[in-house]
């Protein structure tokens, strides 16, 4: 007997990327004769949105997550996303401003379980700036940091396409040690169109 080894990569793909149900029909029986039905196009199951984190002041703080998924059926919808965050600290550092960039990428689905709520399940990398260059004798790096965001949200639908989302999330791999944020815990506010 032979087993297939997967690696640690194709594991989170096939968990993340499994979903159940019929995705569209072409006919259906009426009274004994097949009708034709319409099939929803690509661009009637994709949608675009993010999230957006505004602070001015004297600590500024600027976030831009745009996403872009696909609804695969009425239970499941899957998508990939883009995360740039922006930080500036007033007079951080013995009274020197400091200001930083994070960028990275995510990729989530979420599966409805009752009407509206949803479980969400999301990988991010984040390329972020390592701090410890700050102490004397070291140069500035940036770390690589990954989280893998668990938990549940609810969508509130708005016509055909548009939605909000609120989520409340675990990141179940958090490193203190390793990571731009500094709890394992978000709430998540998305709008898409």
């Amino acid at each position: 007997m032979r087993l297939l080894a997967i690696g640690g990569m194709g594991w989170f793909l096939i968990l993340f990327s499994a979903a159940g149900g019929k995705l569209s029909a072409q006919t259906e029986k009426k009274a004994g004769r097949p009708q034709l039905v319409q099939k929803e196009r690509f661009w009637d199951r994709t949608f675009v949105g993010g999230n957006l984190g505004l602070q001015l002041g004297v600590y500024t703080y600027i976030n831009l997550s745009p996403v872009v998924g696909y609804r695969v059926s009425d239970h499941f919808q899957s998508g990939v996303g883009l995360t740039y965050i922006f930080r500036s600290y007033g007079a951080a550092f013995a009274g020197v401003p400091i200001s930083d960039h994070t960028v990275g990428w995510k990729y989530f689905a979420q599966t409805f379980v009752v009407r509206g709520f949803f479980i969400h399940k999301e990988f991010e990398s984040l390329n972020y700036p390592d701090y410890d260059w700050l102490l004397p004798g070291n140069r500035p790096s940036r770390n690589w940091g990954n989280a893998l965001w668990l938990g549940p949200g609810f969508q509130q639908n708005f016509g055909l396409r548009s939605f909000s989302q609120v989520m409340l999330l675990y990141n179940v791999i958090w490193d203190r040690f390793n990571t731009p944020y500094t709890i394992p815990f978000a709430f998540r506010f998305l709008m898409a169109f």
